[in-house]
This record gives C-alpha cells, structure tokens and sequence, in this order.
C-alpha cells in the first residue's frame, strides 16, 4: 500500500534552491522598490524574525515560556494590539497563535500529524470545542458584544498551553530549561511582590499598571513592610513554583548548594504569596504541600515527624515562656499581626460575613446558580451579563462584575453550561489520575519530583478556583495548561531514555 505524500512535506532539494532564489530575489526587489524607511524597518524587522523563528523551531521551551512571559509578568500584553472587525489580537495572543503554527508546520515537515498521546488530550479537546462552541453561538446567535465573548474565550484558549508543552518538550534538558525558566519567571514576581513593601502605595514599575496587578494598603501604613497586599497575574506561577521547589527538596535527592538553593527558592516564593494576603491560596498550598508528604517514602515521613515533634513543642514554650518579648516582636515586625488575623479569620468566618467582599460572593452564587436555571444545557454565553448591577455599581459606573464570577465551576456553568462544567471536570479528574499513575511509574528521581509536583499543585488549583476564577482568566490558565502537561513530558522523557538505553544495549 503506497502512503500518501503528507501536504507539508518538505520540498526536494531543487525546488528548495528555486524558492530560497525568489525569496531573496523579493526580498531585494522589495528594499529596491519601498521607502527608506520602510526598506530599513523591514529589514531589521527580518533580520529579528529569522533568528527568532529558527530559535522557536529548534528550542520550542523558548516560546511557552514566552508566552508565560507576555500572559502572567510585569508586560503589558496590550503593548501590541492588532484589532479586528470583532475584537483585537495582543501580543499574547499573536505568540500563541503563531507557536501553535509553528507546531502544525512542524508536525508536517515531520510526515506526523498527531495528538498528544495522553489520556488528558480527549478530554481536553472536547473542553475545547465545547468552548468554541459557546463563543460562535454568544457572537451568532446571542448577539452578545464581541468584545466580552471573546475576551473570556481568550482565557479557554490559552489551555492550549498543554498541547504545546506536550508536543513540544521531548528531551531532559528541555525540561530542565522550561523549569528553570518558570522558577525564574516566578522568582520575577515574587521579587516584585516583596519590594512593593517599600513603596508604599506608588507602584513598582509601569508594567504593573494592567488592570491584573492588584495594590492595595490593606494593613498599618503605606510604607510598612507587610502592609501592601499585591497580588499579581502570575500569582499560580508563584503557586506551582514553590510546590515544585518543595517537591525537588523532597525527591530529587540533591544535596549541598544545589538543594540549599532549591530551599531557598522555596522560601522566597512563599514569602512572596505571604503577601498577596490571600487566604485560598494559602490553604491552596497546605493542600499541596499536605500531599506531597503523604507520597514521600517513610523515611522521610519518620525524619519529618521527629522535626515536628521538636520543633513545635519549641515554639509552644517560647511564645509562653515570653509573651513579653513576642508581643514587643509583633510590634517591631508589623506584618506579623495582619498575617496572622487574615489567617485566623479562615477558621472564624463570622468576622467576615458581614463584609463586602463576602457579601458580593453571596450575591454571585445566589444569582450564578439562577442563571444556571435559566439556561442549564449550554448556557447564557461566553461575555454574557448573568446578573443585574447593584446600586453601588451603578452609582460607581463599573459594571464589569456582572460578568464575574469568583467561582470558576460557577463561572464554567453559568457561561457555557453544565455538559462543559462536566468535560471540565472530566480533564480535570483525568489530570490528577494521570500524574498519580506516571509518579508511581517513574524511576528517575527528578522526574518523579516533577511528575508529583505539578499534579498536587494542580489538585491545589483546583480548590483554589472554587474561591477564585483562576481557570476562566487568561494570566492563569496558560499556566494551568502547562501544568497539566509537565507530567505526562516526564513520562515522555523517561520513555525516550528507555528507548535510547534499549538501542543502544541492543547493538
């Protein structure tokens, strides 16, 4: 049976010489024809453009953590902003776009059109057509405004983050280079969380002026170390790089510089989610962490009770043994004292219900769920208004919360309906199950690191989005896709290695 010849096969080497000739020939008849100026904008324009194509080509990590660059960090994606008959393209978009480009004339060089084979990849898919669905009926038979449909639909896209790092990522070392990068793109904003401390209530660079930084003077007075809360668009990048810190520290089994290093790296992300003063992050991360102890071996489950049984009893005496001088501390340090009431408050809800913040939540589900009523199949629509706006917001013009919702299962439902709701939570089942089944297979300790970090930090975000729409907003979703990929590329990287062992054992 003679296979058919795939559409993007490279040419033969004559009609590759034919076509590099025109295109040099067009490109010189172009800076011969044109302007100056548009002659040496073009040029340099090219000059940029190669280099950078062939490096996203042959180093594809580059590109998604670009993309994580553009989407969760101090740039304004709006700095580039190409707009259209139903909306506009901005940077992160145009750099998604073209890498998944890039991966399909890939894949058609490589004679290999395919899928991720990964048992997250038709769940995932169906999320996703799911979701173009609901954004084609909002703009066509809805009629809802372009501009809100397709800003949440931008969100559902960027969980094509997960086919990216899956297709993409194939070696060990890049691997290593994604997470070295996102570690550093957390350390980033993690940097600028703690000095924010400093600044009072000035921000801290022009970046930070998007809407997805928030700055507030919560506690004491600008100015005070701990009384800003900042919390920034990449706050899940943060998230997932502490939890994978933390799990290298557990099963990497590095040792000297390279594990003091880690330790410290998992310090410093913490102390930058201190400050964002956000309790469901927080019980976000004792969930991870909680469950990244349970799958050390016993061991070191044995070494980390011994620690416990020393150190809390320690701390217990002290705080008895001198009120005087941990009160005289809590005055010095005054972050102390705010930290521990938004702590405190997790486990005493009946301070906060009266609150503002609280009573809008009340709102959004009570009118969440009657929406969900009212279109229950598929639901109101992507952009779509599920709710009238208060008296405050009318008096204050923003009315931008009626499209909000704080709770992303809530979110999913009452925009898209409960058969999404249900693909959602199909890929997200399938998710953690299949970074379980990959951590108990693999060998490799730093695999295995990876394999459960980021499948605890995804059960993690998971709880989280029930308090917070991190799974409907664009700065954490792209992070969430690459997530639920970085398993399944250490089970992909650990079969590479086995295959390579095997040839090379059998000749």
């Amino acid at each position: 049976m003679q296979l058919q010849r795939p559409v993007l096969a490279l040419p033969s080497r004559r009609n590759r010489i034919v076509l590099g000739g025109l295109g040099v020939a067009a490109v010189g008849l172009t800076v011969f024809l044109a302007p100056p100026m548009v002659s040496a904008a073009g040029l340099a324009l090219l000059g940029i453009g190669i280099p950078g194509v062939w490096l996203l080509w042959t180093q594809p990590e580059w590109g998604v953590l670009t993309i994580v660059f553009l989407t969760s960090s101090v740039i304004q994606p709006d700095q580039i902003d190409i707009r259209l008959p139903i909306g506009g393209l901005d940077l992160r978009d145009i750099m998604l776009l073209g890498m998944l480009g890039l991966l399909v004339l890939k894949q058609g060089v490589r004679r290999n059109f395919h899928l991720p084979r990964s048992p997250i990849t038709m769940p995932l898919v169906l999320f996703l057509g799911l979701g173009v669905f609901s954004a084609l009926r909002a703009l066509l038979v809805l009629g809802i405004d372009p501009v809100w449909t397709l800003s949440e639909a931008r969100a559902i896209a960027f969980y094509a983050m997960f086919f990216l790092v899956t297709l993409e990522i194939r070696e060990r070392r890049q691997l290593l280079r994604l997470l070295v990068g996102l570690v550093v793109l957390a350390g980033i904003t993690a940097v600028l969380i703690i000095a924010q401390q400093f600044r009072g209530s000035n921000l801290l660079a022009a970046g930070m002026q998007s809407t997805s930084w928030q700055v507030l003077v919560k506690y004491g007075s600008a100015g005070e170390f701990g009384a800003i809360r900042v919390v920034p668009p990449g706050h899940v990048l943060v998230f997932l790089a502490s939890i994978l810190s933390f799990n290298l520290l557990l099963f990497a089994g590095w040792r000297g510089i390279t594990s003091f290093g880690v330790l410290l790296t998992f310090l410093f992300m913490n102390v930058g989610l201190l400050f964002t003063y956000t309790r469901s992050q927080w019980l976000a991360s004792l969930l991870a962490l909680g469950l990244s102890v349970l799958a050390t071996p016993v061991r070191v489950k044995a070494r980390m009770l011994v620690a416990a049984l020393v150190l809390v009893p320690t701390l217990i005496m002290l705080v008895y043994a001198f009120p005087n001088g941990i009160a005289a501390i809590s005055e010095q340090v005054p972050f102390i004292t705010p930290l521990y009431e938004r702590f405190h408050s997790i486990f005493t809800p009946e301070d906060t219900l009266d609150t503002y913040s609280l009573q809008g939540r009340i709102l959004e589900t009570e009118t969440s769920l009657e929406a969900i009523g009212r279109a229950p199949v598929f639901g109101l629509g992507l952009g779509a208004a599920y709710r009238n706006i208060t008296r405050r917001e009318a008096e204050s013009g923003y009315t931008r919360f009626t499209r909000f919702i704080h709770n992303s299962y809530l979110y999913i439902a009452t925009k898209m309906g409960l058969i999404t709701l249900l693909a959602f939570l199909l890929f997200c089942g399938t998710t953690l199950l299949r970074g379980t089944q990959i951590f108990r297979m693999l060998h490799d300790p730093l695999l295995k690191a990876v394999a459960l970090g980021s499948t605890v930090a995804f059960a993690g975000m998971m709880g989280w989005s029930v308090f917070f729409a991190h799974m409907f907003l664009t700065e954490s979703t792209n992070v969430i896709g690459v997530t639920a990929a970085l398993a399944e590329v250490c089970y992909q990287v650990s079969e590479r290695a086995r295959f390579t062992a095997e040839a090379v054992h059998g000749s």
